[in-house]
């Protein structure tokens, strides 16, 4: 008797709406926390503050960095499929996806890590005039960075449908408002990070919350092009398929007919 294949269905507009779901019950407890503990400061050895500072969207190494560096590894191995498949068809866009791997790589791992947090100081004390101004300093390098990387990847864009084309520019300009934008916003209109009223609060919070729906938007526009490349993957609505023995995509097995008894 043959033994079955398993089969994965994946639905993109289900794993999105998921995604997004999750991101802004974190975004939506976060700043709940942080509305009842301004303007006092909870004390540091209570469940209360330990709960408040695990789920603050504006401190690192919690749940929501957790979070956000998590979205970013799965949209970086989805390009690396994406860079596979890119070889196998001997395409030109194969190096592409091999570096928006690597950048989402490595913004999952900064986002854990906060390295970008530690250049702050060092950028403040050599740009005076900046730091007057930006308490985030380190904006301007990353600025610089999204740029030489936005330019790098334009070639990717040639590679794929209109419709995947469009979806990886939406996603990419609401993660970088998230990143950039509102950290730039937020910055200047609070440099001693000082939090006067419940509008402050609000930026960090939109802040998080947009790089959370810009990574949830891109992993969700992958998915798609494998779909529109990768023969016998279904998705948004379809199936992928498994070979058990071999583990490599397969289209899905016929029915046989049972034969007819003389």
């Amino acid at each position: 008797m043959e033994s079955r294949r398993p089969w994965i269905e994946i639905r993109v507009g289900a794993v999105v709406a998921t995604l997004l779901a999750i991101s802004g019950l974190l975004a939506i407890v976060s700043f709940t926390g942080r509305a009842l503990d301004f303007p006092d400061r909870c004390v540091a050895a209570t469940v209360r503050c330990l709960l408040v500072r695990e789920f603050d969207v504006d401190r690192e190494q919690n749940v929501p960095t957790w979070w956000s560096s998590m979205l970013l590894m799965v949209g970086a191995l989805l390009a690396a499929i994406s860079a596979a498949e890119s070889r196998q068809r001997r395409s030109r866009a194969a190096p592409r996806w091999v570096l928006l791997s690597l950048v989402l790589a490595l913004a999952s791992m900064d986002e854990f890590l906060a390295l970008h947090e530690m250049m702050s100081s060092p950028m403040r004390a050599h740009f005076a005039a900046i730091s007057k101004v930006v308490r985030h300093a380190w904006v301007v390098p990353g600025f610089l960075i999204a740029t030489a990387a936005a330019f790098g990847l334009l070639p990717l864009l040639r590679d794929v449908s209109p419709r995947v084309r469009a979806w990886m520019i939406c996603a990419a300009v609401v993660y970088c408002s998230g990143a950039l934008g509102m950290e730039l916003v937020d910055g200047v209109s609070r440099p001693d990070r000082a939090e006067t009223s419940l509008v402050h609060l609000a930026f960090p919070t939109t802040e998080e919350f947009l790089e959370f729906a810009g990574a949830s938007l891109l992993i969700g526009t992958l998915l798609i092009h494998l779909r529109e490349r990768v023969e016998g993957v279904r998705v948004a609505g379809g199936t992928a398929a498994c070979d058990a023995e071999g583990g490599s995509i397969a289209t899905p097995p016929r029915a046989v007919a049972a034969p007819r008894r003389p």
